[in-house]
């Protein structure tokens, strides 16, 4: 499993389009063969800051994700919302299990 997180700001006079592409996004890329989750996550400790969380079952998965038109559309839409930079990371997960 691979899981991809990407942290950033959103300039506040962008947030409700980035946040109505973030739904888009979301719901298209979990009907998307491979992808296992894809959820957007704000910040409690302050609202223009937020998290993308993936899972994918394999790297295959996510290079045809990143190839379809509503990544594009979603990547057009963000950009002028973002507040700076962003980090995206990519996680390679051999095993998981309950916490608890």
């Amino acid at each position: 499993m691979i899981i991809i997180t990407l942290k950033a700001k959103l300039n506040d006079a962008h947030r409700d389009e980035a946040i109505a592409a973030a739904k888009k996004m979301s719901a298209h890329s979990l009907t998307e063969a491979g992808c296992i989750d894809y959820r957007f996550w704000a910040s409690v400790d302050d609202p223009s800051s937020f998290l993308l969380l993936e899972q994918w079952e394999d790297q295959a998965s996510i290079d045809a994700h990143m190839g379809t038109p509503q990544m594009a559309e979603f990547a057009a839409a963000l950009g002028p919302a973002l507040d700076g930079g962003m980090e995206a990371l990519k996680h390679e997960v051999t095993s998981s299990g309950p916490l608890f």
